[in-house]
């Protein structure tokens, strides 16, 4: 919102001022020292540090230009992080960038019920139907097992169900 009024301020200065001169005065004397009061501590007034958001709020040609480092805020859950428009441009793994976010409890219920699964499975094979009885009789192992492998598979189907989050993306310049 202060940018476009800035931009407003700068257009409105620049469409009365007959040349380049003329615009570049009319800057100094009537929105620089806005900018002084308001803007200049953060943009730009430190030459040896980079001014934040990439925004240099010192001259006109650097206010028209405009900031460099737009990007995005981005708070899921708890967590907010803020990306630059290059890091969103090349792509941003939200679940690394927010490992504890309102997925997690869900994910955490379904890995355990897989894990629990997968573990069966190999007792399965490496033991079961591996065992003395299986060579008797394997068709009735396999049914025994199957009890066991059934209540499994459903306990992790039960664990998978639709999780509401909202993920909030806001611009920041």
């Amino acid at each position: 919102m202060r940018i476009l009024a800035l931009l407003t301020l700068v257009s409105a200065t620049s469409a009365f001022a007959a040349s380049d001169a003329d615009r570049e005065k009319a800057f100094k004397a009537d929105i620089a020292p806005i900018l002084e009061k308001s803007c200049i501590g953060c943009h730009g007034k430190d030459k040896t540090k980079k001014p934040k958001g990439g925004f240099d709020a010192t001259s006109l040609a650097s206010v028209v230009k405009g900031g460099k480092e737009s990007g995005a805020g981005i708070t899921w859950g708890d967590a907010s992080k803020i990306f630059t428009a290059a890091e969103l441009a090349k792509g941003v793994n939200l679940a690394a960038e927010f490992p504890q976010n309102p997925t997690s409890p869900a994910f955490a219920r379904i890995w355990k019920a897989v894990e629990e699964k997968q573990a069966y499975e190999t007792k399965q094979i490496k033991t079961l139907f591996r065992s003395p009885e299986a060579k008797k009789d394997m068709e009735a192992v396999v049914k025994s097992s199957q009890v066991e492998f059934d209540r499994l598979a459903a306990a992790l189907q039960a664990t998978i169900k639709p999780v509401d989050s909202t993920l909030k993306v806001e611009e920041v310049r």
